[in-house]
């Protein structure tokens, strides 16, 4: 980031370290060498490599790995924009209440203790506005303990009370997910428009990867100059909401097949965390 004034892009000025140190050396070596007709030598410095900048999340881990801390954002802002519809409160909004509650933030820490009922974690989620500390009990943090990781984007449908001991709140987890496992538990349906011509062998070899059974229900809307209809697939071909499987349908262009994943209101996601 101390070189942003000179270049925009970070990804281009670290790959092009390498060359701008064999530049300079070379510069070096020729420091005292001048032409045939007195001109001193001037080569002019390599262009950048040709790469692709950095999204939001991979900034700051860069920043991360060379500072230890976070300097121009917060990682969660890289995920808020793919919550939206499926975990709308902030964690500094969370409040106790008699029902589940669907929470979201980046892991910023996570410690362990044994007791009686095996080992529980602690695990502190931030995202941007507050911090909250959450027990996970042992079994859902064996089952889920790879969701658990330093930075990553975990969310939780558990409880918040009031902790009589501590006078202050307490959180416990009832499931633990990433984003896609909670894409695929709380969306209603994935929805995919299709051309008069569609690509159905190309369609099923790009959904086949991603069938699970108990995945987000499918339906086609098919339509053209003279008729239209509605499909729901089969219980076989429940899909995982995956990137990769948007990835897979954007690869088709949106006049090809474009897509639409349907989300439950705030009220059914809170009974289904349930």
């Amino acid at each position: 980031g101390a070189f942003d004034a000179l270049h925009a892009n970070r990804n281009a000025a670290l790959m092009s370290v390498g060359l701008a140190m064999e530049w300079a050396e070379a510069r070096q070596a020729h420091a005292a060498q001048d032409s045939l007709f007195g001109d001193t030598a001037t080569d002019a410095p390599p262009g950048l490599v040709a790469a692709s900048e950095w999204g939001l999340k991979e900034r700051l881990t860069q920043e991360k790995i060379a500072l230890g801390f976070y300097f121009s954002g917060h990682p969660f802002e890289a995920d808020r924009g793919l919550l939206r519809g499926l975990v709308e409160k902030g964690l500094k909004d969370v409040k106790p209440q008699p029902g589940p509650q669907l929470m979201a933030g980046t892991v910023a820490a996570v410690r362990t203790q044994m007791t009686r009922r095996g080992k529980m974690a602690f695990v502190t989620l931030d995202d941007g506005s507050a911090q909250i500390d959450v027990a996970v009990f042992n079994e859902q943090f064996e089952s889920k303990r790879a969701y658990i990781k330093e930075d990553a984007l975990l969310i939780i449908a558990g409880k918040a009370s009031h902790d009589e001991y501590s006078g202050g709140m307490r959180i416990t987890a009832d499931d633990l997910m990433d984003l896609e496992a909670a894409r695929t538990r709380f969306a209603t349906g994935l929805r995919l428009s299709l051309n008069e011509q569609p690509q159905v062998r190309r369609l099923i070899e790009a959904l086949s990867p991603f069938r699970q059974g108990d995945g987000c229900p499918v339906s086609l809307a098919y339509r053209n100059a003279t008729a239209s209809c509605d499909i729901a697939l089969g219980g076989s071909w429940r899909l995982r909401l995956s990137e990769d499987l948007f990835a897979a349908l954007e690869s088709f262009g949106k006049l090809d097949v474009s897509y639409a994943v349907l989300l439950r209101s705030g009220r059914d996601r809170e009974r289904a965390a349930a």
